[in-house]
């Protein structure tokens, strides 16, 4: 690790962890949806890279428990690693239940995807597209939760006891995985003997030089602003640089919870104010006119921070050859999106 944190202001404000990162809080269209390789092409991707390239930043950052996004669908589109059953837990991909793992895409945590088992000797193996000097793995704790190890071919890298009194998302120490290559996967092993406990991994963070800073994106497919929970709105929050990109799902999807959506759009107005956060909020809630509540509701936030409104829906919208669907952009509508978020912010784009 370097003796010299490389610390921009716009990531200066540290998480619980001591992370210096910029957070994106969003749905598919900021986790990647419709960018075939979510590490590169995506809006999230291009704009890492801007930022990294700006301030000699080496770091990935979070990555979703969600690792593949349409798997068997119109396009398959790919996070930085992929997340799989090992052959001694059955050999099977995931994106189903089975008697060894399940995905719950509901956490009432920030990354909202967990994968969660309550049979010892399950394993889950992760395979990386890219090498990373370090690896932090993101777990709930609680009274019902049990043990797990994180090993690879050379044997156990860390053990981990999730049991607690109280209920809370943590994180492991840095894990160096330096020098192993992509071929190379590592395991995470349900190694808890309590029938009665289960363990919830809820993501996985990479780093080259943890001492400099990162960019989280916390986004998940499927994510409706109305039903987050006050402490994870507040834990988007705390950091001095917070990428905004929910609604979508809301009005398509829960067009009558405004009283909740208000309510939520309160809280993050209090706790970007609070942290001083520099906010700037997306409007890709495409096809629905400039007086749909959601769409004010996301102005009314920027309004009342101080933020700055990105609104993709001018050069965007009624343009068929930068959807995949009604609501995805191809990899080039992701391009745009990352052009127009990065001039909002002053930084250079950088592919």
């Amino acid at each position: 690790m370097s003796d010299v944190r490389n610390i921009p202001h716009l990531a200066a404000l540290a998480d619980d962890y001591g992370i210096h990162s910029i957070n994106i809080f969003g749905d598919s269209i900021s986790h990647g949806a419709g960018a075939p390789i979510i590490y590169e092409e995506s809006y999230a991707a291009i704009v890492r890279n801007s930022i990294n390239h700006l301030y000699s930043g080496v770091n990935y950052g979070y990555a979703s428990m969600m690792s593949t996004l349409w798997p068997g669908g119109k396009l398959r589109c790919s996070e930085i690693h992929e997340i799989q059953l090992s052959q001694e837990a059955g050999g099977y991909s995931l994106g189903h239940d089975d008697k060894h793992w399940s995905r719950d895409v509901h956490g009432k945590h920030i990354g909202g995807c967990a994968m969660y088992s309550d049979v010892a000797g399950a394993n889950l193996m992760v395979h990386l597209a890219k090498e990373f000097n370090y690896m932090c793995v993101y777990y709930l704790s609680g009274s019902d939760k049990g043990t797990f190890d994180i090993y690879d071919d050379n044997g156990i890298m860390l053990s981990v006891d999730a049991f607690s009194s109280l209920p809370a998302e943590k994180r492991t120490a840095f894990i160096d995985i330096s020098g192993r290559g992509v071929a190379s996967p590592f395991f995470i092993k349900n190694t808890t003997a309590d029938s009665g406990k289960n363990i919830y991994i809820t993501g996985i963070a990479y780093y080259n030089d943890p001492e400099s800073f990162t960019l989280n994106n916390y986004s998940l497919g499927g994510r409706c602003f109305h039903y987050q929970e006050p402490y994870v709105l507040k834990e988007a929050c705390q950091t001095s640089t917070l990428i905004f990109g929910l609604g979508y799902n809301d009005a398509t999807f829960a067009p009558n919870q405004t009283e909740l959506f208000a309510q939520k759009a309160d809280i993050v107005i209090n706790e970007v104010n609070k942290n001083h956060t520099s906010l700037y909020v997306l409007d890709y809630v495409w096809n629905y006119p400039e007086d749909n509540f959601f769409k004010k509701e996301l102005r009314r936030i920027v309004s009342q921070t101080n933020g700055k409104l990105v609104d993709m829906t001018v050069d965007m919208n009624g343009k068929k050859d930068l959807f995949v669907d009604d609501a995805h952009p191809t990899a080039a509508g992701h391009r745009m999106i990352a052009e127009q978020l990065l001039k909002a912010m002053n930084i250079p784009v950088f592919m």
